[in-house]
């Protein structure tokens, strides 16, 4: 089992008696009061039907309180860029062309980073330091925007993960508005 494997294992194992916890004893809101927090939430950020659509995308959304939607979209950026350290994995497989390459070598260390932040959000979102939180979820935002400027400012001037990390950013930026709210 690579160690990825292993992260996800540790990951899935230590948070599944939390999920359960989380499920069964969050008061979930009524559906008009969690609709309007969705909007809410949405309404602040620079792509809203992305917004919309993630949280639409999770049927505990509609009725969830504020600490459940940040869970929610710690679980997507977790996937997101789960996926995106296997699929910078098989672009390095079959890529030739050095200079990609190295701009791929360049962001799986980015994403090794992203990935072991939000390892370490789920720990302090079980604690409750949701200011932890939003500070992981800059060096998301940072290691994938780094990653993004790997390829602009080098000699091949074109990503191949653009769309991978403006969806991150996106997450990032999900985050950022509900911890604000959950810190007032």
């Amino acid at each position: 089992m690579t160690s990825l494997g292993h992260s996800m294992l540790f990951l899935y194992v230590s948070f599944l008696p939390f999920l359960f916890f989380h499920s069964c004893f969050s008061l979930p809101l009524e559906p008009n009061d969690a609709s309007s927090l969705v909007d809410q939430v949405c309404g602040q950020t620079k792509d809203v039907n992305f917004c919309l659509s993630t949280f639409n995308s999770n049927p505990r959304a509609a009725t969830a309180e504020l600490s459940t939607l940040e869970f929610i979209i710690l679980g997507f950026s977790y996937a997101n860029a789960s996926d995106n350290e296997r699929y910078i994995a098989e672009l390095l497989r079959n890529t030739k062309d050095p200079a990609v390459k190295q701009g791929l070598d360049h962001c799986t260390i980015n994403y090794q980073r992203s990935f072991f932040a939000l390892q370490q959000s789920y720990f302090d979102f079980e604690a409750q330091d949701y200011r932890a939180v939003g500070e992981k979820a800059r060096i998301v935002f940072e290691n994938s925007s780094d990653c993004e400027r790997a390829f602009i400012e080098g000699p091949t001037h074109q990503s191949p993960l653009t769309s991978q990390n403006i969806v991150l950013i996106k997450l990032t930026e999900i985050t950022d508005i509900i911890i604000a709210m959950l810190l007032k």
